[in-house]
This record gives C-alpha cells, structure tokens and sequence, in this order.
C-alpha cells in the first residue's frame, strides 16, 4: 500500500513539474515576443526622429 501512495505522489509530482516547465516556457515565449515588439517600436521611434 505504501509504495502505491508513493507511485502516486511521484506522478503527480512530475506532471506538475511538466506542467510548470509549459508555463515556464509560455511565459518566456510571451515576454520574449513583448520585447521584441517593444524593441521595433524603439526603433521605429528612433527612425522618425531621424527622419
């Protein structure tokens, strides 16, 4: 019985983690793609005032 509710928990251990590690990257890809938006309106704002 105690190996089972061990199993368990280790399952549900790695599922959050994995879980997480999908957050983890959603969240740098959506940081990642604001950045480079932000970075091209940098740039846009330095054109115009260039131009």
């Amino acid at each position: 019985m105690n190996i089972l509710v061990a199993m368990a928990f280790i399952l549900s251990w790695v599922e959050i983690s994995v879980y997480s590690q999908d957050a983890y990257i959603k969240l740098g890809y959506a940081l990642l793609k604001r950045g480079k938006q932000e970075s091209e309106f940098a740039n846009y704002k330095q054109a115009v005032k260039l131009g």
